[in-house]
C-alpha cells in the first residue's frame, strides 16, 4: 500500500493567498504631453507694459510737481498723485516677479518634457530668487533668460536673440542703479528739486521702455520656438 502525498484544500490556500499578495504589474505611465505656456507669456507682455505705462505716469507727475522759490517740491495733488503712481509701480513690480517666475518655471518644465533637459544656468529656485537676492541679482538673471533662448532655439539660431538677452539686461541694470534714490544724495542732488525729480523720472522713463521693449521681443521668440518645437514633435509623433 503506497501513501500519496494528500492534495486538501487546506494545502493551496497559502499559495493562493501568496499569489494574490504579489503586486499587479503597473501600466507604463503616460507622459504628459509638452505645453506651450501661451498664457504666462502674454501675462509677462502685458505686465511689462503696464510697468512702462505707470512709469511714464510717474514722470509725467513729476513735471506738474509744483515748486516753491527754491524749486523744492511743495504739497498738491500733483504730488499725492506723484505717490499713489509710486505704490502702484511697486505693485506691478511685485506681479510682474511674480508672473516671470511662474512662466520660466514653465518653460523649464516644457524643455524637461521635450527632451531639451533643465536650464543648465541658474536652474530651478533660481527662476524666483535670482531676481531679488543682492548681489547676484545683477548677473543670474541674464544667464537664465540666455540659457532659455538656447534650449529652445539652439546656440546657432539664437545668437541674434542672445545679443538683445545683453542689451536688454544692461537697461534692467541701470534702471536699478537709477531707481536708486540714495544715489542722489551721494551725488549731493536734493531729492527734493523738482527739477532733480523731474529729470531722474525721465531718465528711469526711458530705459524702462527700451528694457520693455527688448523684454517682450525676447519673450515672444521663446513662446514662437516652443510652438515650432511642438508642432515638430507632434509631426514626429504622428508620422
Amino acid at each position: 500500500m503506497s501513501f500519496a502525498p494528500s492534495s486538501s484544500p487546506s494545502s493551496s490556500v497559502p499559495a493562493r493567498s501568496a499569489r494574490s499578495a504579489r503586486p499587479s504589474p503597473r501600466p507604463p505611465e503616460r507622459r504628459s504631453p509638452p505645453v506651450v505656456p501661451g498664457r504666462l507669456a502674454a501675462a509677462v507682455v502685458v505686465l511689462a507694459a503696464v510697468w512702462t505705462l505707470v512709469q511714464v505716469l510717474l514722470a509725467v507727475c513729476a513735471g506738474l510737481v509744483p515748486a516753491d522759490r527754491q524749486g523744492l517740491v511743495t504739497a498738491s495733488v500733483a504730488t499725492s498723485a506723484y505717490g499713489v503712481a509710486t505704490l502702484a509701480l511697486t505693485a506691478v513690480q511685485v506681479a510682474a516677479w511674480v508672473v516671470t517666475g511662474i512662466w520660466i518655471q514653465h518653460c523649464q518644465r516644457f524643455a524637461g518634457v521635450c527632451g531639451l533637459g533643465r536650464l543648465a544656468d541658474r536652474g530651478g529656485p533660481w527662476a524666483w530668487f535670482a531676481w531679488v537676492l543682492p548681489g547676484i541679482s545683477f548677473w543670474f538673471p541674464f544667464q537664465i533668460v540666455r540659457d532659455l533662448l538656447h534650449r529652445v532655439r539652439g546656440r546657432a539660431r539664437s545668437r541674434a536673440q542672445a545679443e538683445l538677452v545683453g542689451w536688454w539686461w544692461c537697461c534692467v541694470v541701470l534702471m536699478a542703479v537709477a531707481g536708486n534714490r540714495s544715489l542722489l544724495a551721494m551725488a549731493g542732488l536734493p531729492r527734493h528739486e523738482q527739477a532733480v525729480m523731474l529729470g531722474h523720472e525721465t531718465a528711469l522713463t526711458l530705459l524702462t521702455g527700451l528694457a520693455a521693449w527688448l523684454w517682450i521681443v525676447i519673450v515672444r521668440a521663446v513662446t514662437r520656438s516652443q510652438r515650432e518645437l511642438l508642432a515638430v514633435l507632434s509631426a514626429r509623433a504622428a508620422a
